[in-house]
């Protein structure tokens, strides 16, 4: 079983004991737990059983945390507490991030994608922004970067 304590900036993953018969069980197993969208916390704290564990290893892949514990007793209780300011990645930030990189990379005018930008970014209801964008024709914008930009919208409808 495992367990997940969340509280901002401090969160808890927590693998229980094996349960039943052992002798089946390997007598050492490799963990490697992934907190998604978070940060690298200034505190990464391992129990095994009721001994601080040292030897891990952590680090950020791409939008995630990952700890690695490895040669654990698989009859002993793993905790992994991760601990920091603003460690966590909002979906909003990540979704973000990816439409500002999208439009980096477009082969379009500078002015197109700070237009582009105003109302992807803006505080406008998504029907509103619909609308801004549909307008953009009559500045050049071409019909494929429309509809690649009404699909966007639509997606973060959905959060």
């Amino acid at each position: 079983d495992i367990d997940y304590n969340y509280q901002l900036n401090n969160f808890t993953a927590i693998i229980r004991p094996v349960d039943g018969k052992t002798d089946v069980v390997p007598k050492e197993r490799n963990y490697k737990v992934r907190f998604r969208n978070t940060r690298k916390p200034s505190d990464v704290i391992v129990y095994i059983g009721e001994d601080k564990k040292d030897d891990i290893k952590s680090y950020v892949d791409g939008n995630d945390f990952v700890v690695e514990v490895n040669e654990i007793n698989p009859a002993k209780q793993v905790s992994i507490n991760c601990k920091g300011q603003d460690i966590e990645i909002s979906a909003d930030r990540i979704i973000n991030d990816d439409i500002d990189s999208i439009l980096v990379d477009l082969q379009i005018n500078t002015y197109l994608k700070e237009d582009i930008a105003k109302i992807m970014f803006g505080k406008d209801t998504i029907s509103h922004k619909r609308i801004a964008i549909r307008k953009l024709k009559k500045k050049g914008l071409s019909k494929e970067y429309i509809q690649l930009f009404l699909r966007l919208l639509e997606y973060i409808s959905e959060f």
